[in-house]
């Protein structure tokens, strides 16, 4: 139920933030049209639909280049906590979750065998828990450390950068 609630006050603010300069991408915000397949980490654009020729190409990207981007939110998002400022990861932390729900699809289209494919499954979920305990901080007023989740982060992190490794050897 918390997640839910969760779901909601993001999708809630994300529809807000897309609706007020959607048409100016950042360097680390997507559009997907896919969802995760588990129903506890359904970060779908729910009220954040692109007009036709809007949003953000997905065509060309790869693994390795959607990896880049969650690395450079992430990145984004450690920084800002680690100033006593999470407030200025807000952005980037909802841009997580968009760059989250794509890994499975983005996993398939690598080719990844079933293996590899369970694996960055297994990250995901690590990832998005972790990121939910920093966003629900945000928003219910207890403001957690980056520190708390950091190992949980980086060893998923780690996984899907080795898996990425093996699938372009």
């Amino acid at each position: 139920m918390r997640r839910f609630q969760i779901l909601l006050s993001g999708l809630a603010l994300a529809g807000f933030t897309f609706s007020a300069g959607c048409d100016t991408p950042s360097a680390t915000s997507t559009t997907s049209t896919s969802t995760t397949s588990s129903a506890t980490h359904d970060h779908d654009h729910e009220g954040h639909d692109h007009a036709e020729g809007e949003g953000h190409d997905h065509a060309n990207m790869t693994l390795e280049s959607l990896l880049g981007d969650i690395e450079k939110t992430r990145g984004t998002i450690e920084a800002a906590y680690s100033k006593d400022t999470p407030e200025e990861a807000h952005d980037a932390m909802h841009d997580i979750f968009h760059l989250l729900e794509d890994l499975s699809s983005m996993a398939k289209k690598a080719g990844l065998d079933e293996a590899q494919t369970a694996e960055v499954k297994s990250a995901e979920e690590t990832l998005l828990d972790a990121f939910e305990i920093l966003d629900a901080g945000m928003h219910d007023g207890e403001v957690k450390k980056y520190t708390e989740v950091a190992d949980k982060i980086k060893g998923a992190m780690e996984k899907l950068q080795a898996i990425a490794g093996k699938k372009s050897e």
